[in-house]
């Protein structure tokens, strides 16, 4: 998605406008323009707000790209940027408000193990498998196919709760 957009950044002389274009990727948010344009991944962008008709805040870990952004259109824009974000994070599943299950339903498994043709995805190896979330679950991680591998117990072992 791209858009016209004006971002706000906040100096010691006062907010000061940049005109633009807000891209939204699968991978990174951009805002392409003449001057203080820039780019950063989706990994780094904590989450976007939408705070009234045509102002959405996005909020990262780098102040980059940090801030406000006045767009046409931007509760539309703030849904884009969050499910980018569920996208690039694995996950994929609305949120019911039940408390999220660590258990990987069997079609789920059927899939995982196809896909990785029963074996580690690290070391190859065909006996004591294990169904490992990519994304932990202890880190947001869903019980999704595309978030379940396949790895034996030692792989499994030594990757712990790291992505």
């Amino acid at each position: 998605m791209v858009a016209g957009a004006t971002r706000w950044r906040d100096l010691q002389a006062g907010p000061t406008p940049s005109q633009g274009q807000l891209a939204i990727t699968n991978r990174k948010i951009r805002f392409i323009a003449q001057q203080h344009g820039g780019e950063i991944p989706l990994s780094k962008v904590q989450r976007a707000s939408y705070l009234d008709r045509t102002t959405v805040l996005i909020e990262s870990t780098a102040r980059s790209l940090s801030g406000r952004f006045s767009v046409p259109d931007a509760e539309y824009t703030s849904i884009l940027v969050d499910t980018a974000l569920r996208i690039d994070r694995r996950i994929l599943l609305p949120d019911n408000g039940d408390r999220p299950s660590r258990h990987i339903p069997a079609h789920v498994k059927s899939a995982v193990y196809r896909r990785d043709r029963g074996a580690c995805v690290e070391c190859g190896a065909n006996s004591y498998l294990e169904y490992d979330h990519i994304i932990p679950f202890s880190r947001g991680g869903a019980s999704t196919e595309g978030n379940v591998q396949l790895l034996c117990r030692a792989c499994n072992l030594a990757k712990g709760a790291r992505v």
